[in-house]
């Protein structure tokens, strides 16, 4: 057991103790050169990703080689300018973080863009095979003018009448004029809209007509 005096110590010891404990002032953390502690913590949120336009006029290209050069339909662009308009467009206007709403709305406008321009190319090219193909009924009716009879094959035509035999259109699959001579029937045609939608020429009739 205590005695009297030693037990007063060991009080007196304890009391001080916990007076000083609460006494200590909070420890806030430290200031670094990295900035404050609403800094670090800022810095620690991830990151927004970038949006590359690059990577979207080069979709856009893709889409203009495939649809007005090679398909030339116009359906692929049809789908995507509904998707743009639809979809992406919307996102662009209202969606999350707004910083990035100008980046967005740069790269719907260069997917439609590049829609507009597979319309405006595959026009241009059925214009172009129209007018072609109004010089080769001219010129074969020339032909049969001239030798009482038509032309076996479009060749014939050169270079009495034509240069040569141009391509119906700028593009990849159906761009060649097709004549068609039966003993009794004599056609022209090209496909306007792949792989259907082909006007024809009846050279016996005297008039164009849409095959399909």
């Amino acid at each position: 057991m205590y005695s009297g005096t030693r037990f007063k110590d060991v009080v007196i010891r304890t009391s001080c103790r916990s007076s000083a404990h609460k006494r200590r002032p909070m420890r806030r953390p430290a200031r670094t050169n990295k900035g404050t502690w609403g800094e670090m913590t800022a810095s620690a949120q991830p990151a927004v990703k970038a949006i590359k336009l690059s990577r979207t006029c080069a979709w856009a290209a893709a889409l203009v080689a495939a649809d007005a050069f090679v398909l030339n339909q116009g359906m692929l662009s049809a789908l995507v300018g509904l998707w743009m308009l639809a979809v992406s467009l919307p996102r662009a206007v209202f969606g999350k973080p707004p910083e990035q709403r100008g980046p967005r709305l740069a790269r719907v406008a260069i997917m439609l863009g590049a829609v507009a321009l597979v319309f405006g190319l595959n026009w241009a090219n059925n214009q172009i095979a129209r007018h072609r193909a109004d010089t080769l009924v001219t010129a074969v009716k020339a032909f049969k003018q001239a030798h009482q009879r038509y032309p076996a094959k479009l060749d014939e035509l050169v270079p009495e009448f034509i240069d040569h035999v141009s391509p119906a259109k700028y593009v990849v699959m159906f761009s060649a004029f097709y004549y068609l001579a039966a003993p009794d029937s004599h056609s022209l045609f090209y496909v306007e809209f792949p792989p259907f939608g082909r006007p024809i020429y009846d050279f016996e009739k005297a008039k164009w007509w849409y095959l399909d």
